[in-house]
């Protein structure tokens, strides 16, 4: 087989294997933690690809994540002042009262935007972005890294 045919075959979960190499989704909460020296090794061992949703994909994941929240890691001051809204919005007056789904549901839509502003920072000073309607309509590992090759 060749090595694209690998590539494509080995795709599971989040990383797809190119023989020595690796694709890791680092996940979004990587942007959360607001760290250059961080950003900088991994831009100096690593290329950094923001995937860049459009708006309708945006509208899908935000639904997802209201009908079925997930664990989220939050940068710590972004999650204190959402904690803070939410308590003032809910009439509540601690944080034990708060329902953990509830609290997702409303504040995923508010990390979202929060944290395509922090990926496109990072792209722009660290890698490169792409659009994810042109990486689906990729049909080949070679279309893939064609895309990227313009992207740089």
């Amino acid at each position: 087989h060749t090595p694209q045919y690998e590539m494509l075959r080995s795709l599971v979960g989040s990383e797809m294997c190119i023989r020595d190499s690796f694709i890791n989704d680092a996940g979004g909460s990587l942007c959360e933690l607001e760290d250059p020296k961080l950003f900088k090794l991994l831009s100096a061992n690593t290329l950094i690809i923001y995937i860049k949703t459009s708006k309708e994909n945006e509208r899908a994941l935000i639904e997802r994540a209201k009908e079925t929240p997930k664990p989220m890691y939050y940068n710590p001051v972004f999650f204190q002042s959402s904690i803070q809204n939410y308590l003032a919005e809910n009439n509540l007056e601690y944080a034990a009262e708060i329902s953990p789904d509830s609290f997702v549901s409303w504040v995923f839509p508010k990390l979202i935007e929060d944290r395509l502003k922090k990926y496109s920072t990072i792209a722009n000073k660290y890698g490169c972005t792409i659009q994810s309607d042109d990486l689906h309509s990729c049909s080949s590992a070679n279309d893939v890294i064609d895309l990227i090759s313009r992207a740089l």
